[in-house]
């Protein structure tokens, strides 16, 4: 082989090197952009996640206040409990044993009331037989 065969084909691979290293700058070009883009996608995931971690903890704030405000309502509801177990029911049943003594005695007044009535029929009676009675005497005979 001749120098000159020789530089010629030293020249045809460096041709084809520099075709492939064109390629490769190329690949490298595109791979540069995609790179950039994977970085502007990770910036906008980390300021979604910083958004997201501030509204987990406006979450976990409200969730405080209502627990504080469940153990609020709780005490309430058991001193209305209370309230109930120990003065209205008790209340309540000293009322309606009260009104069990008016009943009783309202039965009673009613009861004597009858008595008097049947009393008052009996005396209109006995009027009336002493009235009979009175005049058979007065007739003539």
């Amino acid at each position: 082989m001749t120098d000159s065969e020789k530089l010629d084909l030293l020249l045809n691979k460096v041709t084809s090197m520099e075709g492939k290293m064109t390629s490769m700058e190329g690949k490298m070009t595109s791979m540069e952009g995609d790179i950039a883009s994977m970085k502007g996608d990770i910036a906008s995931t980390k300021g979604e996640m910083t958004s997201m971690k501030g509204e987990i903890t406006a979450v976990k704030n409200e969730m405080t206040s209502m627990k504080s405000k469940i153990s609020s309502l709780e005490y309430r509801v058991t001193d209305i409990q209370l309230t109930l177990d120990n003065e209205t029911n008790k209340g309540i049943k000293i009322i309606a044993e009260g009104h069990l003594d008016l009943s009783r005695k309202l039965n009673d007044v009613l009861r004597v009331e009858s008595e008097k009535e049947m009393a008052l029929l009996r005396l209109t009676v006995l009027e009336n037989e002493v009235r009979r009675l009175r005049d058979k005497i007065e007739q003539p005979a």
